[in-house]
């Protein structure tokens, strides 16, 4: 499956205290086939990020990117997310991260670009500082990054489909106090998500143009679709609000998180917000 995202915004105005986030950080179960590690640095006031594949004996070292980083809000100046995009050739891996009470949390979003029809997946994975010294790491070999990601050739062993009815409906925000999103109704636009978030502006509803997103599985093999990506422009005049952003979901029992990472040209900010949704009565739409 080939699928392409609009370029991802890096910060587009007031620079943001970035230091809590850098240092070397090791995933606390080393037993899943994901990310061994990622270190966090800074140079030049921008955020980098260096990956790290599972792998044995040694990781597999990706390469060091430059990444957006984030604030809670349009107020603060200090980051406390991060939205990094890898491109692999074969693969493609959104990682969309927060740090909050010492723990660096990160969701990835990943997408196959070669012939193996592997579905399209999602996974979170928890992150501690490091107290040792980090391992030995090697370059990738062509056509892995993560161990799950290893391919035996044409079709990898894996001919995946997402079912994306888990996602489907309409979502109502749980916090009703909450002053921005509201809602968010997501349906099935072949074989895409059309998602359209709803944002409370001083008494009305106002609806974000419809994001095209795709929906993931929990592994290459397909499934229910258990999260999903939706990146692009959100409005063509950039006086009339966010001008770029990214939606990373997933559902735990009933419960949707969506993280919303949006660049405001107004206010020359990157703000990173979350939100809970549940499924509104009568269910999907």
């Amino acid at each position: 499956m080939t699928t392409r995202y609009p370029d991802l915004a890096l910060s587009a105005g007031k620079p943001l205290q970035i230091s809590p986030l850098c240092g070397d950080w090791l995933n606390a179960d080393r037993g899943v086939p994901g990310m061994l590690g990622v270190t966090l640095t800074e140079q030049d006031g921008s955020l980098w990020l260096t990956g790290q594949g599972m792998a044995k004996p040694v990781g597999y070292a990706w390469p060091r990117v430059r990444t957006a980083s984030f604030a809670p809000d349009l107020a603060s100046s200090q980051a406390w997310g991060f939205l990094v995009d890898y491109d692999f050739g074969f693969l493609r891996t959104v990682i969309a991260g927060y740090y909050k009470t010492s723990v660096l949390v990160a969701t990835t979003y990943n997408s196959f670009h070669d012939s193996s029809e592997r579905a399209p997946y999602w996974t979170r994975e928890f992150f501690h500082r490091r107290q040792l010294a980090a391992p030995p790491t090697t370059a990738a070999p062509p056509g892995i990054s993560r161990d799950r990601d290893r391919s035996s050739g044409p079709g990898g062993g894996h001919v995946g489909h997402v079912d994306p009815g888990p996602m489907l409906g309409r979502w109502i925000n749980f916090d009703r106090e909450g002053p921005d999103i509201t809602g968010v109704t997501v349906r099935a636009d072949d074989d895409r998500l059309s998602v359209v978030v709803d944002q409370g502006d001083r008494g009305a509803i106002r609806h974000w143009p419809a994001l095209s997103g795709l929906a993931m599985a929990e592994r290459p093999g397909g499934g229910p679709a258990i999260g999903f990506l939706a990146m692009g422009d959100l409005f063509d005049d950039q006086g009339d609000g966010p001008h770029s952003g990214a939606l990373c979901a997933y559902l735990n029992r009933g419960l949707l998180t969506i993280d919303t990472y949006v660049t405001d040209v107004r206010r020359s900010a990157n703000v990173m917000t979350r939100v809970h949704l549940h499924l509104a009565e009568g269910g999907p739409v």
